[in-house]
């Protein structure tokens, strides 16, 4: 085998086929290679133990994958990660923004430049412990002054 040849087996591009969320895996076929279809193989993240962080890609998602070189093919290998191209751009062009997008209206970005966080959210948002803005308690706030009824309060200032 030339190391061409090696060297085309070990990095791979493919579709996902199928995804194992239990155990964050997925199998990729390649279309290059007569559609072969891999083991199952883990997707890596940027943690797994304390803290985790958890994303598999979709079915259908253009992904890179590296092989062991151990000689057992397809079976023993990592899906490195997806990548934006010509079908799939990404959500913008501004180096300064972290964009993180569902796909279904709700997105969370962040620009740098001008330092705002900007949360746009399609369903309902949970936020489950005690929250400060500004040095105001949330969730146990109260209010003096006011007696209960239909009527509504006035913003925060």
């Amino acid at each position: 085998m030339t190391t061409e040849n090696c060297i085309n087996n070990l990095i791979r591009v493919g579709q996902v086929s199928s995804i194992n969320a239990a155990t964050g895996a997925v199998r990729v076929t390649f279309n290059d290679k007569d559609a072969l279809v891999s083991a199952e193989l883990p997707v890596l993240n940027r943690g797994s133990q304390a803290v985790k962080d958890y994303w598999l890609p979709d079915v259908g998602e253009q992904v890179v994958c590296v092989f062991l070189p151990n000689g057992k093919s397809l079976t023993t290998g990592f899906v490195l990660g997806s990548f934006f191209s010509s079908v799939d751009r990404p959500p913008t062009s501004n180096l300064k923004m972290r964009i993180i997008d569902f796909g279904d209206g709700t997105n969370i970005s962040y620009d740098r430049m001008s330092k705002a966080l900007v949360i746009t959210c399609s369903g309902t948002i949970t936020i489950d412990s005690k929250t400060t803005i500004d040095g105001r308690v949330f969730l146990s706030h109260k209010h003096t002054g006011v007696e209960s009824g239909s009527g509504s309060t006035g913003g925060v200032s």
